[in-house]
């Protein structure tokens, strides 16, 4: 396990800033924020970080260091770190592709180990090491470069050559492009027309979507009054219906009351036979009537003559006779004698009566 001490330093503010270790301890680390004026300092990409100082016996260190993902700087105590008792200045220094840039300095107090078992101290420069193997490391990338540039440089030189057959098929495809542009050109021309034509339909097919539209609404107009005259044709159907069903009714009625008339035909032409019988039947009784009547005017003169005869003798009898003689000579006629005698002097007054039956 790592036990680690956090301390903040400047690019600029000087004071005093002293950090305690035991010699031999490299399981301890420092974690250092670097500040400018203040301010958290935040490497740019690509910087390097590095711990460098001055032992009490005059080695110096100088070891790389990290940069944590907080943008702090963290450098674990190597062995010649805390190899020489005693207090020494330190800085943290960054290695960027402008410059170099270094904190104030701070100092590290490396106290005595008890026993005083005694330490070997020497210089140590890994951040030295380091760049020498980074700078083995690019030159072994290098040289590979190299070798790959001089492959990419015979691939260019076949390259060359394909690119000059290319630039022949090139040319001939430019004479077939410009050929393909005329015929395109006149394609175009034809096109242009083309779309003048749509653009004359489109007019107008709008003008008839126009002319569709009105002829819609007069539809619609028209359905409206359909709908309505379907109605009333509904009512009117009913109401032949009922009518039909009246009529049926009433041709029922006629069909019976032509029944009754026909019956009412064969009684009148019975009643009319029968009228002629008894019209014949009185023709032959008012002949037989009027025998009888002139008859009984015969019958009458006498009675009137019997009458006078019968005053004239009463008279002679009897002073004075008041008297009413009916005389009935048949049974269709009555006749009523009224007859007075005073003095002698008759007085006689006789009616007829004619009475049937």
């Amino acid at each position: 396990m790592i036990y680690t001490r956090h301390i903040t330093v400047d690019l600029y503010d000087d004071r005093i800033t002293e950090v305690e270790t035991q010699q031999g301890d490299t399981a301890r680390a420092l974690e250092i924020t670097v500040t400018m004026d203040g301010e958290q300092l935040t490497p740019a990409p690509g910087t390097r970080v590095n711990f460098r100082g001055r032992k009490p016996d005059g080695y110096g260190i100088d070891n790389p260091a990290t940069i944590t993902e907080q943008n702090t700087i963290r450098y674990q105590f190597t062995e010649q770190t805390v190899a020489y008792p005693g207090r020494f200045p330190c800085d943290i220094y960054f290695v960027q592709t402008d410059g170099t840039l270094s904190t104030v300095t701070f100092w590290l107090i490396v106290k005595p180990h008890p026993a005083g078992k005694p330490g070997t101290s020497s210089y140590e420069y890994g951040a030295m090491v380091d760049a020498t193997n980074k700078a083995l490391e690019a030159a072994g990338d290098a040289s590979g470069a190299a070798g790959d540039a001089s492959a990419a440089a015979s691939a260019a030189t076949e390259a060359a050559g394909l690119a000059n057959t290319a630039a022949q098929a090139a040319g001939e495809a430019t004479e077939k492009a410009n050929t393909a542009a005329g015929r395109a050109e006149t394609a175009t021309e034809t096109a242009n027309t083309a779309a003048d034509g749509a653009n004359t339909a489109a007019a107008a097919a709008n003008a008839a979507a126009g002319d569709a539209g009105a002829a819609a609404d007069k539809a619609n107009t028209a359905a409206g009054n359909a709908d309505a005259a379907t109605e009333k044709a509904n009512a009117a159907a009913q109401d032949a219906s009922e009518a039909a069903t009246a009529a049926d009714g009433a041709t029922d009625r006629a069909n019976t009351a032509a029944g009754l008339a026909e019956s009412a035909a064969d009684g009148a032409n019975t009643a009319t036979g029968a009228a002629q019988e008894a019209t014949d039947a009185a023709n032959a009784a008012a002949q037989q009537a009027t025998g009888a009547a002139a008859e009984a005017d015969a019958a009458t003169d006498e009675a009137l003559e019997a009458a006078e005869q019968a005053r004239q003798a009463a008279q002679t009898v009897l002073g004075e006779i008041d008297g009413v003689v009916l005389l009935s000579l048949d049974t269709q006629q009555k006749y009523i004698m009224r007859f007075r005698i005073s003095d002698g002097c008759p007085a006689i007054q006789v009616s007829k009566t004619i009475q049937a039956g």
